[in-house]
């Protein structure tokens, strides 16, 4: 497992020099650790699973990942476009902002598994209306898979009051002490802010999973406690 997520990193890192994009790099090296757990999810569930989802892709490292294994994938990212590099991959690249709604065609239960990896600290709106819309593209029974930083070990509020980082702040859209349920959803013409707007406990994400028409299927506590990692059934 480990060394098809190596064989992974490599093969996205030789096809950055084409793309010229150089933070490829140090970034996926440095986040190997979380990729690791998160693709144990794939692999304990891959008899279970033809077609995956891999939302906020960033480099596409899951969505390779995943296509090595055999099953086919499709991408999802927002703030960048990476066409060129994801054409080298033959990954279908979807740019969309999902806060807004996923594309349509994406939203006919066509899924096994969606992705939805260190993403769920970015949104800057309802979390509830982004989980309802990747549970309409799951099948019954599909497999959605959640990593995120784990606000008991890395308390954003602290974060944002004693250390000057940019990417930690709550943007002005995102209520960090509000009810999960409760977060308005996105409209048309609202600012975006690329950053962490909110870090979440294991008990406010199996909140959500529920409201949404997910059912728990493990959770698990990573890298030193900081990342919750869950996966979910559509019921």
């Amino acid at each position: 497992m480990e060394n098809i997520l190596y064989q992974v990193v490599n093969d996205i890192c030789l096809m950055q020099d084409k793309v010229h994009d150089g933070e490829c790099i140090r970034y996926n090296f440095i986040s190997m650790p979380r990729y690791i757990e998160n693709f144990k999810h794939i692999v304990e569930v891959k008899d279970k699973i033809q077609y995956t989802a891999d939302i906020g892709t960033g480099w596409g490292v899951m969505a390779l990942a995943v296509k090595y294994l055999g099953k086919d994938a499709i991408a999802i990212d927002f703030w960048k476009d990476k066409s060129e590099l994801f054409d080298l991959l033959e990954i279908p690249l979807y740019l969309k902002n999902i806060e807004l709604g996923m594309p349509p065609e994406l939203l006919k239960g066509q899924f096994d598994c969606v992705m939805f990896c260190e993403i769920l600290e970015h949104l800057n709106f309802s979390p509830v209306f982004v989980l309802q819309e990747i549970n309409k593209m799951l099948r019954p029974g599909g497999y959605i898979i959640i990593s995120t930083p784990n606000n008991e070990e890395w308390n954003l509020k602290e974060l944002m009051e004693h250390n000057d980082v940019s990417y930690l702040t709550a943007g002005g859209n995102m209520r960090i002490d509000a009810d999960v349920l409760k977060i308005p959803k996105a409209k048309p013409g609202d600012a975006f802010f690329d950053g962490h707007t909110r870090h979440y406990v294991g008990e406010e994400i199996i909140r959500l999973l529920k409201y949404t028409g997910f059912k728990v299927d493990k959770i698990k506590y990573i890298l030193d406690k900081k990342y919750i990692d869950i996966r979910g059934i559509k019921i």
